[in-house]
């Protein structure tokens, strides 16, 4: 059985047009494949997100694999929000040096 883990953290600012606010919110993600993704928003108005990610993963080959997931989250604002994201990674192994100079690999994608 194999168990992928990515850790994923980010922030970024992000514009209310209902509050007319700038927020900033620190993103802490953790997941597994084929499991499930449980993430935290704090907001810098003091709303907190809890984030639960679906996530289903399809490999294509052996570089690239299609990371499908539905998202729902509530924060305290009491703003629902629920969307579909798809996300196409191409992975390249930690011997990318030899898989690039690899004749039928001569553009490597990182996304």
């Amino acid at each position: 059985m194999h168990v992928c883990m990515h850790v994923f953290i980010h922030m970024h600012m992000h514009a209310y047009e209902y509050a007319k606010c700038l927020c900033m919110h620190v993103q802490m993600c953790v997941y597994f494949c084929s499991c499930v993704c449980m993430c935290m928003y704090v907001y810098m108005h003091g709303c907190m997100c809890a984030c639960m990610y679906k996530c289903m993963y399809v490999y294509i080959r052996s570089y690239v694999f299609i990371h499908a997931c539905m998202h729902i989250w509530i924060h305290g604002c009491m703003h629902v929000c629920m969307h579909v994201c798809m996300y196409i990674y191409v992975y390249i192994s930690s011997m990318k040096c030899l898989i690039l100079m690899h004749p039928r690999i001569q553009s490597g994608v990182w996304i």
